[in-house]
């Protein structure tokens, strides 16, 4: 387990890595680009004359990012000014006459045209339409492979981009079950900025990432400066106030996810690990005892389980009164009554004071000695739904509002890697009728902003195919699994069979090999 101050480390790294790319952005260093540009002419000198030449910034069109301008990413970056036409242009184009569709798609092409994305970016920016409802998966037969030379040199820098673009919007209507928004269908879908960057930062880049800090700080880098452009070039103005709350989001994600990580980290707590150690095998409950199977930590012998479950106990003013301080002389009596699988979320946190600390401080371990037993607090959680792909029954807000809430002790340091508003998934252990409650298991730990987005679902899903192969009947339950392919091939190449035509092939010799 790492500790805290590896955790605080790395959260101040990622967040660095967060600010620097999202930083106030400035124009590159002349000297520097000068220095750049002189260094490869010298480069291109060397080589052989009859090498193609890369494409002018005229040629790849009027919002080509110029070549000594680098990715687009770097920090302090800044778009230059545009000109009065590219102004008149991107009026007519955004203009609040032409419906919201046509104005995000030039807008996505545009971007993807200002920046330079690399391959994780690129993967990650990709997933971020396609969940929010764009169709960016790769298209066949399009581009200029088949134009000649007249019609290329017809070709506008606007349609050049039209024709290789792989973000679109469907127009046509051709489907029943597309995958993604389509114009003919505007009643079943919303545009929401802030809800699908919810979902994204919450749901799908976490596992696009592995969970990997470095790699989400690119996708909210990514993100952010996408929205950033809608915003500065007036796509959707009606929208402004969502895409300004999305691009807030990038910031609480970059502060939120850290923790979540630490969080996963130091859970379930020292002092839940100690009442697993003790009672797991005293439950006869089978899930109880499928969950701490595998678990290494039982056989840890420095875990002194019973020290820390009965120091806890005794200092903590709220359980001065109860039976479980009777019982735990003798911890064989308390005995696990009750296992729920809950979605709790957290609305308080209690740290233990100063006076509390010094007592735990002088609880003495098993050799004697002193300052080795961390502190305890509280948590206090409310039962909540976190949203999942399984359509399961679920409780309404009113059933929830009226169940109670749930207190869990944790040591310091899971503490201060919790906050208020994060979401777990937990299977609660009861002991002695609800005396006392403990998580023996977690399944997630997700941020306050986590959503849950149905457009998940469907970036996989493939539209059904008609199948002429007959199903299974009374009259024939052994249907042939070629599904008729077989009769296919006889009536093709007649009685003779399939068989007998491959035998009638001529056998290659050596001659007709040679």
């Amino acid at each position: 387990m790492s500790s805290v101050q590896d955790q605080e480390m790395d959260r101040e790294t990622f967040l660095a890595a967060i600010d620097a790319a999202m930083a106030p952005l400035k124009a590159p260093d002349p000297a520097e680009a000068a220095k750049d540009a002189e260094s490869a002419g010298k480069v291109k000198s060397k080589k052989k004359k009859g090498k193609r030449k890369g494409k002018s910034a005229a040629a790849r069109g009027e919002t080509a990012l110029h070549k000594s301008r680098g990715t687009g990413f770097e920090e302090y970056y800044a778009d230059p000014p545009i000109t009065p036409q590219e102004h008149v242009d991107e009026q007519k184009l955004y203009s609040a006459v032409n419906p919201f569709h046509e104005r995000i798609e030039e807008c996505i092409q545009r971007f993807r045209a200002r920046r330079r994305l690399d391959n994780l970016r690129t993967m990650l920016f990709t997933n971020y339409l396609m969940i929010g409802g764009i169709n960016s998966s790769p298209r066949q037969f399009t581009g200029v492979a088949d134009m000649n030379d007249q019609e290329l040199e017809d070709v506008t820098s606007s349609d050049m981009r039209a024709y290789t673009a792989t973000d679109v919007i469907d127009r046509s209507g051709t489907s029943s079950f597309s995958r993604f928004y389509r114009v003919d269908e505007p009643d079943n879908w919303d545009v929401d900025f802030s809800g699908v960057a919810a979902g994204f930062f919450s749901d799908s880049l976490p596992k696009l990432c592995s969970y990997d800090l470095r790699e989400y700080a690119s996708g909210l880098e990514v993100v952010h400066n996408f929205l950033t452009y809608v915003l500065a070039h007036d796509v959707c103005p009606e929208f402004n106030d969502d895409v300004e709350k999305a691009r807030q989001l990038c910031h609480q994600a970059a502060a939120e996810y850290p923790q979540v990580c630490a969080a996963r980290t130091f859970l379930p707590g020292l002092f839940n690990k100690a009442c697993g150690k003790l009672f797991s095998k005293t439950s006869d409950n089978q899930a109880v005892s499928s969950i701490y199977r595998h678990q290494e930590w039982l056989d840890d012998d420095d875990l002194d389980a019973e020290r820390i479950f009965k120091a806890t106990i005794a200092l903590l003013d709220e359980f001065k009164d109860s039976k479980i301080l009777k019982k735990a002389r003798d911890v064989n009596d308390i005995h696990i009554t009750e296992t729920v699988s809950m979605d709790l979320e957290i609305t308080e946190i209690r740290m233990p004071s100063v006076e509390l600390d010094n007592l735990f401080v002088g609880v003495k371990d098993r050799d004697g000695k002193t300052g080795n037993m961390p502190s305890m607090g509280f948590a206090t959680m409310r039962q909540c739904v976190i949203e999942t792909a399984w359509d399961n029954p679920k409780p309404t807000e009113e059933e929830l509002r009226g169940r109670p809430s749930e207190t869990f002790i944790f040591d310091a340091d899971t503490l201060s890697a919790l906050q208020v508003g994060f979401k777990l998934e937990a299977l609660v252990c009861r002991l002695d009728d609800g005396e006392l409650s403990f998580i023996a298991s977690l399944g997630d730990v997700l941020p306050s902003f986590y959503t849950f987005l149905p457009q998940t679902l469907m970036l996989h899903f493939k539209e059904p195919l008609p199948n002429e192969r007959p199903a299974p009947s009374v009259e024939d339950p052994e249907v042939e699994e070629d599904g008729g392919e077989m009769e296919d091939l006889e009536k093709e190449f007649g009685e003779a069979g399939v068989g007998e035509v491959e035998a009638k092939k001529p056998v290659p010799g050596l001659k007709d090999i040679l």
